[in-house]
């Protein structure tokens, strides 16, 4: 899948059309293009929480640029190979389709509660799984992203104990 999610809109590769031709190798962060919060996620919040959500938009659309993290993004379901007892392990689930739809309906407060969701999903996986499981694997992928991610955000607006 490259370009955006259609039904949502978050590009996550800069749109390119399928038929120019790509280099090899990855692009470097500043050729990526992010696209901004949809404006009534943002409306009667101050700038600098503003910043902070922008912020968490950007890490997700990078998150979003991993490959085989399909398990993550939708909630999950007793029927799935596997899950039978999840909720029975699990009492608070969380999804990454969960988290977009939560930024773009303005439900967080701030970069802390994005983040918070985004650890909540790597402790599930983690609980559930175990820590040698092939999806834990996508996981520790997914944990180290968001770290270099929120790494790169200057110290002035890491304003978040989890950053």
């Amino acid at each position: 899948m490259e370009g955006t999610d259609t039904e949502n809109s978050i590009p996550w590769d800069g749109g390119g059309s399928s038929s120019e031709k790509k280099k090899k190798g990855r692009r470097k962060v500043s050729e990526i293009v992010y696209a901004t919060l949809p404006e009534h996620a943002i409306i009667e919040k101050d700038e600098q929480v503003v910043e902070e959500l922008q912020e968490a938009y950007r890490i997700l659309q990078s998150i979003n640029s991993i490959k085989h993290i399909t398990p993550f993004y939708e909630e999950p379901t007793q029927d799935k190979f596997g899950m039978s007892s999840y909720f029975t392990v699990i009492k608070k689930p969380m999804w990454l389709n969960e988290v977009r739809r939560k930024i773009e309906c303005g439900e967080y407060e701030g970069l802390h509660d994005f983040v918070a969701d985004l650890h909540l999903i790597l402790y599930n996986c983690y609980k559930f799984w175990g820590e040698t499981h092939r999806i834990s694997f996508r996981g520790y992928i997914i944990e180290h992203k968001i770290e270099t991610l929120l790494a790169e955000i200057p110290r002035s607006r890491r304003l978040c104990a989890l950053c």
